[in-house]
């Protein structure tokens, strides 16, 4: 079996360095900057014969390409580290790498992913709920309840995020809080509870606006857009699409599989609700919008349509 143990030499602290500062270009939306790093730090700790440090380097990357539509390879280096890690033994000193594996596996969307992303998120509940490591627990059942989710499973999708909010909170993990409250509100609106889900999305997008990254925005204005749809409030359903959408083409992003085809269903169904023109005009006002006019007015509990919608022929 491979040796697990974190290589200390120049390649390997050099890769390091580069995945800390892949880190930091992907807080800021910075997409080519976060890849050109993390391709060089792969290519570093391939080198180094440094397993671990290939798993974390993969699983950052596989969060950049999806985001950029490139799920072919994205998936190809997920099969390379399920690979890997099958070969890996000390698996409580894997933790680590596990939750970083285990959550791009799950934020992938990918349904040909699913499955290796349940078994490694169970895995890294199941340690760390022996470590006692608060963290990494709530990120794999963050990572559960979103697959829960995909899968239209809403009643444990539920219990995994409110025990994943429940640990976020503890270990003071603003963005890991922001994370299981964005899924709470879409499995409450899947449920039909609109009030509750607009409250998590509101919950959400406040954190968010407090760790400073426009990374969730995109996805909570579309969670906004489709409780308002749900409510026949298109015009305000079509502005925040536009303006996920515009966030989106400013920084080279596009939907995850399963995303995408979520947003075509709440897409067709807002086509139903309101006339084409209408539709495309409110697309673009929101388009034009800058994030922070976007996030303010998604926020905004007076910002909902003032007349019934002209119905689409």
């Amino acid at each position: 079996m491979a040796d697990t143990t974190p290589t200390n030499d120049s390649t390997s602290i050099r890769a390091r360095a580069l995945c800390g500062a892949a880190r930091l270009a992907w807080y800021e939306l910075d997409l080519a900057q976060a890849r050109a790093h993390l391709d060089e730090a792969l290519a570093l700790f391939r080198r180094a014969g440094d397993p671990a440090g290939m798993i974390s380097a993969m699983s950052n990357l596989v969060i950049i390409l999806t985001w950029q539509g490139e799920s072919d390879r994205a998936l190809s280096l997920l099969q390379e580290g399920m690979d890997i890690l099958g070969r890996l033994e000390d698996r409580p000193s894997l933790l680590p790498v596990l939750s970083e594996f285990g959550f791009a596996a799950a934020q992938s969307a990918m349904p040909e992913a699913l499955l290796d992303a349940m078994t490694v998120s169970q895995e890294v509940v199941r340690l760390a709920r022996a470590a006692g490591d608060t963290r990494s627990l709530a990120s794999g059942l963050a990572n559960l309840g979103l697959i829960r989710y995909w899968a239209d499973d809403l009643a444990p999708a539920r219990s995994f995020y409110e025990e994943s909010l429940t640990r976020f909170r503890e270990a003071g993990d603003v963005w890991g809080a922001s994370l299981a409250l964005w899924g709470l509100s879409n499995v409450a609106r899947r449920q039909g509870r609109y009030a509750e889900a607009r409250t998590f999305n509101a919950e959400s997008m406040v954190l968010q606006t407090q760790h400073k990254s426009p990374i969730g925005a995109p996805y909570t204005l579309e969670s906004f857009a489709y409780i308002a749809t749900a409510e026949e409030q298109p015009r305000r359903a079509a502005r925040l699409l536009g303006a996920a959408q515009g966030i989106r083409e400013r920084h080279g992003g596009s939907l995850q599989p399963l995303a995408l085809a979520e947003w075509e269903r709440h897409c067709d169904a807002l086509c139903a609700l309101l006339d084409p023109t209408e539709f495309e005009s409110a697309w673009a006002e929101g388009r034009a919008w800058t994030t922070e006019e976007a996030i303010a007015r998604a926020l905004d509990a007076e910002d909902r349509d003032a007349t019934p919608p002209a119905q689409a022929p």
